[in-house]
């Protein structure tokens, strides 16, 4: 949520009929099923329930998300947005770190 979307959510039928469309072009082009990237608040309002064939991306810098109830396992988790790595030189100071939940990283890899 973002902007005025955080006191005026989308209505879920709305938010997943667009994800669905933009999900099915995604898979269509690269040939491989995407990744859905979320937070706990938008995962229960928008996505539980439904896209359980999608790997999940689920970003949390508070706590693991198997304390998170979310009812479906997770396959990607971002778990810090302040990491500082020595000899980065990028535009921004911070850096986003993540951990998968599998060792199979292949499965995610576009050919």
């Amino acid at each position: 949520y973002y902007g005025s979307y955080i006191a005026h959510p989308k209505k879920t039928e709305e938010v997943r009929e667009h994800l669905k469309e933009l999900l099915t072009e995604l898979e269509t082009f690269y040939h491989v099923k995407p990744m859905i990237y979320t937070t706990p608040s938008a995962y229960r309002r928008y996505i539980k329930g439904a896209f359980e064939e999608y790997p999940l991306w689920i970003r949390n810098v508070y706590y693991h998300p198997s304390l998170l109830m979310l009812g479906r396992q997770w396959d990607l988790w971002q778990y810090t947005d302040r990491a500082q790595l020595g000899g980065y030189t990028g535009g921004t100071k911070y850096v986003d770190l993540n951990v998968f939940r599998k060792r199979k990283i292949d499965e995610y890899i576009c050919p």
